[in-house]
């Protein structure tokens, strides 16, 4: 498992998904996810509401949702769910962007 630790951010293809009814957060926050070196995959909307950002992860992919979550400062890591899966386009790593950072994006 020490591989993973290696794993530079531009491998680790990350998709960004809006959780909130705040149009462009899902653009803003894949500003910040390619301003911090990671690979960007999917932007888009998420049909279920999240009051908190999560970092999803396909897996086996939990060491990249970990770096992802802590250059993002979003505490909360679950597995994947098959609706972010789905619209996920086949990233490992998921930031769905939910209320508590909402605000940032006005």
């Amino acid at each position: 498992k020490q591989a993973a630790a290696k794993v530079k951010p531009a491998e680790i293809e990350v998709s960004v998904l809006n959780g909130t009814s705040v149009p462009g957060l899902a653009a803003t926050f894949g500003d910040e996810v390619e301003g911090k070196g990671f690979s960007l995959g999917a932007v888009t909307n998420s049909s279920s509401s999240f009051a908190e950002s999560v970092v999803m992860f396909r897996p086996g992919h939990k060491m990249e949702a970990s770096k992802v979550a802590r250059q993002l400062g979003i505490p909360k890591k679950q597995p994947m769910s098959g609706e972010i899966e789905s619209v996920s386009a086949g990233a490992d790593v998921a930031v769905v962007v939910g209320e508590d950072n909402a605000e940032a994006a006005e």
